[in-house]
């Protein structure tokens, strides 16, 4: 089932973030990276946050989605890259 997610992550041709809290016992840290990895998304790694961390952390998570959203807007090669590719229904 894993592989199977994974993979699919994969195929994911718009820009990533992946917000995850290094301390989260429910969804364990290493599968943040590892959806991270498989999108080539941004992983932001939040020190000492559980689960949920939109609920503990909700202005800087916020923050760091106006950030990706600005990136895009602003040009940033390879978040229009994925963009432009996801507009044209390319998968």
């Amino acid at each position: 089932m894993r592989e199977r997610a994974l993979a699919m992550y994969g195929r994911i041709e718009a820009p990533v973030l992946v917000i995850h809290g290094d301390s989260d016992v429910c969804d364990p840290y290493s599968g943040g990276v590892e959806v991270a990895a498989a999108t080539g998304g941004r992983l932001v790694s939040l020190a000492g946050c559980g689960h949920v961390p939109v609920g503990r952390y909700p202005v800087r998570v916020n923050l760091l989605i106006r950030e990706l959203l600005d990136s895009i807007r602003a040009g940033d090669p390879e978040d229009l890259e994925r963009s432009a590719s996801l507009q044209r229904g390319s998968r």
